[in-house]
């Protein structure tokens, strides 16, 4: 796979994994955001703190709802 359809395809993930996510009522949401924070700091050895400072900055510097941050988490471990 070519550079460019890797960059294609975490595109295509990303905006699919925002449409799912945007389907969810509140308190799914709320779950799904908890087990993408627990897997986060499982794989990439952060504490909540750095986790939140993490995800605070990543809405912050792309003005990105919790939606679309979750979205980032959620498939960047995809393509690992």
């Amino acid at each position: 796979m070519s550079m460019h359809e890797i960059e294609s395809e975490k595109v295509r993930m990303f905006r699919y994994v925002i449409s799912r996510f945007s389907l969810l009522g509140p308190q799914q949401l709320m779950e799904a955001k908890e087990k993408i924070k627990e897997r986060t700091m499982e794989i990439c050895r952060l504490d909540p703190s750095e986790f939140q400072e993490l995800f605070e900055d990543l809405q912050k510097e792309n003005n990105w709802d919790d939606i679309s941050a979750m979205a980032y988490f959620e498939t960047s471990v995809m393509f690992e």
